[in-house]
């Protein structure tokens, strides 16, 4: 009896629905479990004052205390709020927009990519339709995409694009008649790299392995202008992008692409009270409390630490903070090593809810519901779950892989690290782990589909790159 295949154009239409239903189910969160109240003026985390001066007068500053800062967040969110709140200013309302414009966009470049990638491996469109099913069925993806304080509420669905794109862009790497699909695919690619980075400086490494792989292509397609043009096009305007960041911040007091927050984030995961504290309780609390208990009962009084306010400039708010933090790792190495070791076994093992509590006294923490927790761990399963089989994957890309395929586990493992590395130097959550699953997930099916896809790709036509040669034939993965 033959085995039962799903027509393309079933698994396509699933995928849309897919999509619909991710949408749908955010705006429920939003109707059901969204806090926020008031003005979006009145955001957290230092993004109200941005977006208020962004929509009065234009600019991307915020002020407290006498005090003015440029540089202390990326400018995307803000900018997508500010031009949300053009029509209205409510929380809920802008919530509610910003979820349906990040579904398009998301849902419509996806699918796009993904029947890209079909054309060429058949079994792409299957093995994407479960990765998402995976995805989205997942609480705490819903949890995050759905807000509005943090930049999680739009960085997961430009990696979910990214990681699409990255997975086509792989795979293109060694069809070389795909020439005009990998210009494609790669655009795609460095735009959302370059939104991911514009969302949140963290994001610096995945946006430098996008350009790497840029290079990779102009390098392989020997520097053809018509192979490579309309991606270098691309790549030209995102460096005029990055150097007008960069200009922007020097009018702030230095010529940088990064944030002067940054430190701050640094000194919170490499600190003495945040060695003890994570992950019972939010490393927020390092600032903002005078006393911190740990689920097991341990009481550490937290020291004042001085305000941005009172510093000479934002610059110098950085600095001092990040040489308190490099001060700690110098004279602790030790204990800066066990830090180290409990972050990454909160962001590669982990299955509970981190951080803990928000609340200073994790014994006490009023935002732990039973419900909520079980489903946030039920989310984390699912994606250590994905996480071991692209393990198991990856050991037997290694053991019966081609040299390509090896490259391509290469990448795979880069992309993973890139985003990575940087919550293992500063610190990690549970929302920063959610957003880590997207891009397992795609290097899963890329993984998957050289293993095993690879075997019924379509026949591609070898030559230069770009360029179709009607001479031999060649199977689409060597």
């Amino acid at each position: 009896m033959p085995a039962f295949r799903p027509s393309q154009t079933l698994v396509l239409a699933y995928i849309v629905a897919l999509f619909a239903g991710f949408c749908a189910a955010k705006l429920l969160a939003l109707f059901v479990l969204f806090r926020g109240e008031g003005s979006i003026f009145d955001l957290k985390y230092g993004f109200g004052p941005y977006i208020q001066n962004l929509v009065e007068t234009g600019r991307f500053f915020s002020c407290y205390e006498g005090r003015c800062q440029v540089s202390s967040r990326m400018p995307l969110l803000p900018l997508i709020y500010a031009g949300i709140a053009l029509f209205g200013t409510d929380q809920a309302h802008i919530g509610i927009i910003k979820s349906l414009i990040m579904s398009a966009y998301s849902g419509t470049l996806c699918f796009f990519l993904i029947r890209m990638q079909a054309r060429l491996y058949p079994a792409a469109a299957l093995l994407w339709a479960a990765a998402l099913t995976v995805l989205f069925a997942s609480y705490p993806t819903v949890k995050h995409a759905y807000e509005l304080t943090y930049e999680e509420a739009i960085l997961l669905e430009i990696l979910l694009v990214w990681s699409v794109a990255f997975s086509v862009v792989s795979c293109l790497l060694f069809a070389p008649s795909e020439g005009r699909r990998t210009d494609i695919a790669l655009a795609i690619l460095l735009l959302n790299a370059l939104l991911a980075f514009f969302t949140k400086a963290s994001m610096v490494l995945i946006l430098a392995l996008s350009f790497g792989i840029f290079v990779a292509v102009a390098v392989r397609a020997r520097f053809s202008w018509r192979a490579v043009g309309r991606s270098g096009a691309m790549a030209l305007a995102g460096l005029g992008l990055l150097g007008l960041w960069a200009a922007h911040n020097a009018g702030g007091g230095r010529l940088t692409l990064m944030t002067s927050y940054d430190a701050e984030s640094l000194y919170r995961g490499n600190s003495a009270l945040g060695a003890e504290i994570y992950p019972d309780v939010n490393l927020d609390q390092i600032f903002d409390a005078t006393e911190v208990v740990t689920r097991d009962g341990r009481h550490f009084a937290v020291p004042l630490q001085p305000k941005p306010w009172s510093f000479a400039d934002e610059w110098a708010w950085s600095d001092h903070f990040r040489a308190a933090a490099l001060g700690w790792i110098a004279d602790n190495p030790t204990a800066a090593a066990g830090f180290l070791w409990r972050k990454a076994v909160n962001f590669f093992l982990s299955v509970e809810k981190s951080p803990y509590s928000f609340n200073a006294d994790a014994q006490r923490a009023t935002d732990n519901s039973r419900t909520e927790m079980i489903l946030i761990s039920a989310g984390l399963v699912a994606g250590r779950v994905a996480t071991l089989a692209l393990v198991v994957c990856g050991v037997l890309v290694l053991v019966t892989g081609s040299r390509a395929d090896r490259v391509i586990l290469g990448l795979m493992l880069l992309a993973n690290m890139a985003y990575a590395a940087p919550y293992l130097v500063g610190f990690n959550y549970s929302r920063h782990i959610a957003v880590s699953f997207v891009i397992v997930l795609g290097s899963l099916v890329t993984l998957a589909l050289r293993l095993w896809g690879a075997r019924a790709a379509r026949p591609v036509l070898p030559p230069s790159m770009g360029v179709s040669s009607p001479k031999r034939r060649v199977a689409a993965g060597p």
